[in-house]
């Protein structure tokens, strides 16, 4: 992720007070969010389970075994507030989650484009 991304995601976050972000890894886009914004961050990601393309097939070499242990140091200081809490759960399992009033900005990190001056 570019530092430009990160950017866009800080501000972004700044006037969030729930975000859900799909896809955290080991949190380097959940840092971004979690430091600029005075809400929460709901992470979630499938940290240790196989991780699936759009199409359904498994995705190629992820290290899942570290994947969690890192985010938790990574984030261990926002974690510890109560600002990230992370979620151990595929993205298709929040479907219903668009019809929830409490959350104002949603970040799915595989669909993320970075906006362009047309």
């Amino acid at each position: 992720m570019s530092t430009e991304e990160l950017e866009f995601l800080a501000d972004a976050a700044r006037d969030a007070n729930y975000i859900l972000e799909f896809g955290c890894y080991q949190g380097r886009s959940t840092r971004a969010l979690a430091d600029n914004t005075n809400g929460i961050v709901y992470a979630v990601d499938p940290w240790g389970m196989p991780y699936y393309n759009d199409d359904g097939s498994q995705a190629g070499f992820i290290d899942t075994r570290n994947a969690l242990r890192a985010f938790n140091k990574n984030l261990k200081d926002h974690i510890d507030t109560g600002r990230v809490v992370p979620i151990q759960d595929y993205s298709w399992n929040f479907l219903s989650i668009s019809r929830n009033p409490y959350t104002e900005t949603m970040w799915m990190s595989k669909m993320w484009k970075r906006p362009t001056n047309n």
